[in-house]
């Protein structure tokens, strides 16, 4: 995932971060670490304005002189801070205090 699927990147993130606001245990693999998943490429501005085109037309956003978006909400910045927290979560999904938490949420639920 990159800023050029940024769309795919924050379900990622929510899905993550609904499985353990949920306390749900996850068994997972993939071809890369997980922490390794969000690569911080960065896109052109031209290329940022056509991804976002829809948004900034519904919030009746205009781009400067260059072309280019000053808003914090196109630039990436929140996805990394949101994907620093996601493999945050995911290390902490892997250790046996949280796989027990989730069996003492279990228990006292029923």
């Amino acid at each position: 995932m990159s800023q050029k699927n940024k769309s795919e990147a924050r379900r990622f993130i929510c899905l993550i971060d609904t499985l353990y606001d949920h306390k749900i245990r996850v068994i997972a693999s993939g071809e890369l670490p997980y922490w390794e998943l969000f690569q911080n490429t960065s896109i052109s501005d031209e290329e940022r304005l056509d991804a976002n085109r829809m948004l900034i037309d519904d919030l009746g956003i205009k781009a400067g002189d260059k072309g280019s978006l000053d808003s914090g909400v196109f630039s990436g910045e929140e996805e990394l801070f949101a994907f620093d927290r996601t493999v945050s979560r995911m290390t902490e999904m892997q250790t046996k205090d949280y796989w027990k938490k989730w069996k003492s949420y279990v228990e006292n639920r029923s």
